[in-house]
């Protein structure tokens, strides 16, 4: 009896290990802890990184999905639609705001007032007594002396008629040629008392003023393509205006009748070019009074002409404006407008809330803890406000530096 229940005992620890063996193990798991910046550091317990001392973070188990949250879908987003940040917000103004602009120029001569001095007559130039462009000349002023056969043959002429036929008409006409050709009425006298022809005539200025090259136009203001006021200190340079490749006569040069010989600029018929902000054509209009300040002197001007120009790859105006008085002012001298059109109204905000991609101007709208890039069109640019004319309503609230979240792969290449 004894014998059989230590043979049942027996059975039923033999069942016992049977059923643990063939159970499936239940092996622990043990979670995995790396570090964000160095990968290669692995911990089966929490702790920081020996190496830059971050807390380790704990790997996905296997099968754990992460929940996608609104607020994480946000930041998944392509980069190109949506940028997630913290930055002062703004939101537009909706008033009428006067549009004052100040510009650079320079005085410049009004080439209304220029004068030509052409010649009569064909020859060589014996004796150039004007050498450089700028130079001032009188009424009356020698400006060169002229050798031409055509001069000399007029003289023979005047001197034979004298002689042989004074009391006929055509000593009168030979005066007359003689007159037509530059010959002053002194020196056809001079001529006639010396008996023999003069070989070299002196040509005189007719007009008062400065000295410019025949082909020399007065030179536009000296300033920067982006028309930017502190470039404008290159206008310095045009004291005087002067043209490239333009150069006087000198001596020794042929010359041929009727050829433009000089050009002279009067001194007291001066003019303004101003260099404007291409956002100010459309408040500026001929007739509009501007303020001038040239050597600390105050004198208002009036807008004469407005000339949009591109050059250098940057959009400006040329304004040309004529003093109401002109006194004490000098070619090349550096002048500071200051004009103030029309109050605009629009909605206006911070300049540096609107971002320039070249062909689109963009602001960056707050859309939750997000910020979405949106098209605006724009419109005049005050100091450091632009209206927004189209895109934007007066309650959003816009990023104030919209430069800081422009992504340049995502927008420039989406």
């Amino acid at each position: 009896m004894k014998k059989n229940w230590i043979n049942n005992i027996g059975m039923v620890l033999l069942v016992l290990l049977l059923a643990a063996a063939c159970r499936p193990a239940d092996h622990a798991h043990h979670d995995i802890y790396t570090c964000p910046m160095h990968p290669t550091v692995v911990s089966e317990r929490p702790g920081t990184c020996p190496v830059c001392g971050m807390e380790l973070v704990r790997q996905a188990r296997e099968g754990e999905a992460t929940e996608i949250t609104p607020a994480l879908a946000r930041i998944l987003q392509a980069p190109n639609e949506q940028v997630l940040a913290a930055v002062q917000t703004v939101k537009g103004t909706f008033k009428a705001m006067p549009l004052t602009y100040t510009a650079p120029g320079t005085v410049a001569y009004d080439t209304r007032a220029l004068r030509t001095i052409t010649a009569r007559l064909g020859g060589r130039l014996e004796k150039v007594y004007l050498r450089y462009s700028g130079q001032p000349v009188r009424a009356g002023q020698p400006i060169a002396e002229v050798y031409s056969p055509e001069l000399v043959t007029a003289q023979r002429e005047l001197l034979y008629l004298a002689q042989h036929d004074p009391a006929s008409g055509l000593l009168a006409e030979a005066r007359r040629k003689l007159l037509l050709l530059g010959v002053t009425t002194q020196q056809i006298d001079n001529i006639l008392r010396r008996q023999e022809p003069v070989q070299s005539f002196t040509l005189y200025s007719p007009y008062d003023g400065y000295i410019l090259a025949a082909t020399e136009t007065p030179a536009a203001p000296a300033t920067a393509a982006t028309g930017d006021p502190m470039n404008a200190g290159a206008a310095a340079t045009a004291a005087l205006p002067t043209a490239i490749g333009t150069a006087l006569p000198r001596e020794g040069d042929y010359i041929a009748r009727d050829q433009a010989l000089y050009r002279i600029a009067n001194g007291h018929a001066l003019r303004i070019e101003l260099t404007a902000p291409a956002q100010s054509v459309a408040a500026i209009a001929p007739g509009d009074t501007v303020q001038l300040i040239a050597d600390g002197q105050q004198r208002p001007g009036t807008v004469v002409l407005i000339e949009p120009v591109y050059r250098d790859g940057e959009p400006f105006v040329t304004v040309r404006v004529q003093p109401n008085n002109a006194k004490d002012l000098r070619p090349g001298q550096l002048v500071q407008a200051t004009f103030t059109a029309r109050p605009v109204e629009a909605l206006w905000v911070p300049r540096d809330a609107v971002v320039d991609l070249g062909l689109d101007k963009v602001v960056f709208v707050q859309d939750g803890d997000s910020f979405r890039a949106r098209k605006v069109t724009t419109g005049a640019v005050v100091q450091q406000w632009i209206a927004i004319r189209k895109g934007l309503a007066s309650t959003e609230a816009i990023a104030a530096q919209a430069q800081y979240l422009v992504d340049s792969e995502g927008f420039l290449n989406p």
